[in-house]
């Protein structure tokens, strides 16, 4: 690994210091440093591109939270790129480390760490069998209502009927997103290194209505039934959105792609659903 770069959370690292702080330490060992064109960072020499050429280099340092990761993961997927994720946010569930230090990089550029990969989602917007739009999620594809009114819920797998039900929505996930949104809708923790897909409805208005865990190499189907309380809306990883209206629906299945992460292997996942989850308090 020569060319690094940095991504930082311009909210949480909002002077740039623990930037600076990384690249100093990335240029002690000899690596170019590069960070996005648009930043405005005084000093350094920093390597200045495009997002398209940040996410193709070798490797991806994300400081922030677990949003950080997830605005770079489908691009970073795209280009084969590892991420390394230092956690300056709040829960950092999918990050590696919770301070910048040096040893970190030391053990990474000492070839002590591995890469995992974790299984993405590719979400498509459909009529009539025809696509609308396509996406690549590595947490969720959440159909919700618009101004919080209820759907009326039908899920197919594989042309199979499975479910209908009135819900606030259903939350579509991965694995590594079992922690995320799902979780807190009453889904299953899920290992990250398991191929699935985590069904969750939202708040749903029935008994019979529970997550499901179906296998990846199954594609599932939401579409919106009568009477239409209201437009849905498909939101991917938080960051895309689009709207639901009637005669749409949403296809969703295991993408090609898979997010690389660097793993320093100094915790297990276990130890971080401990640390972020279980004993976690406001």
């Amino acid at each position: 690994m020569n060319r690094i770069s940095i991504i930082p959370n311009t909210d949480k690292d909002k002077n740039f210091e623990t930037t600076k702080k990384v690249a100093e330490i990335l240029r002690s060992f000899g690596k170019e440093v590069c960070i996005e064109n648009t930043l405005k960072i005084t000093g350094g020499d920093f390597i200045r591109q495009s997002r398209k050429e940040l996410v193709g280099n070798d490797m991806i340092v994300s400081l922030g939270g677990d949003g950080t990761i997830l605005d770079i993961a489908d691009e970073a997927a795209k280009n084969d790129t590892p991420i390394l994720g230092i956690n300056i946010g709040n829960l950092g569930f999918l990050s590696q480390a919770e301070c910048v230090s040096a040893d970190i990089f030391e053990d990474i550029f000492c070839g002590k760490y591995t890469v995992t990969e974790s299984m993405m989602l590719h979400a498509s917007l459909m009529e009539g069998g025809r696509l609308l739009k396509e996406f690549t999620a590595l947490n969720d594809a959440v159909i919700k209502g618009e101004a919080a009114r209820m759907l009326n819920i039908k899920v197919d797998i594989d042309g199979i009927n499975t479910n209908n039900y009135p819900a606030d929505g259903v939350i579509i996930s991965t694995a590594t997103g079992s922690t995320a949104y799902s979780l807190s809708a009453g889904g299953a923790i899920v290992h990250p290194e398991l191929d699935a897909i985590m069904i969750t409805p939202i708040c749903p208005h029935t008994l019979k209505a529970r997550c499901m865990i179906i296998p990846a190499v199954k594609k599932v189907r939401i579409s919106l039934l009568p009477p239409y309380r209201s437009s849905g809306v498909l939101t991917v990883d938080g960051k895309h959105s689009v709207k639901i209206e009637e005669g749409l629906y949403v296809e969703v299945e295991k993408s090609e792609h898979k997010a690389k992460f660097i793993n320093l292997n100094r915790r297990s996942f276990y130890d971080i659903v401990r640390e972020k989850i279980a004993d976690r308090s406001i």
